[in-house]
């Protein structure tokens, strides 16, 4: 699943997609058209977050493996 965390729809633009799912034969690709700098991050942890800058896109699909997640206890 996906959605844009903060979505701001101006008059020129809009918004036409907040939210949605992926599947295995999907993908989705933002593109960063605004004049500030942006950032993406994933799960909420906004301090992974890598730069997202004025003509730049990102693609994002589901991966043929999956991550496992151990933590020490």
């Amino acid at each position: 699943m996906w959605l844009a965390r903060e979505p701001f729809p101006s008059v020129a633009t809009g918004t036409s997609l907040n939210f949605g799912m992926l599947d295995d034969e999907s993908s989705l690709t933002s593109h960063f058209d605004m004049g500030d700098s942006g950032v993406i991050f994933a799960d909420d942890i906004e301090t992974d977050r890598v730069e997202f800058l004025k003509g730049q896109s990102c693609s994002v699909g589901i991966a043929s493996e999956r991550l496992r997640l151990a933590l020490a206890g």
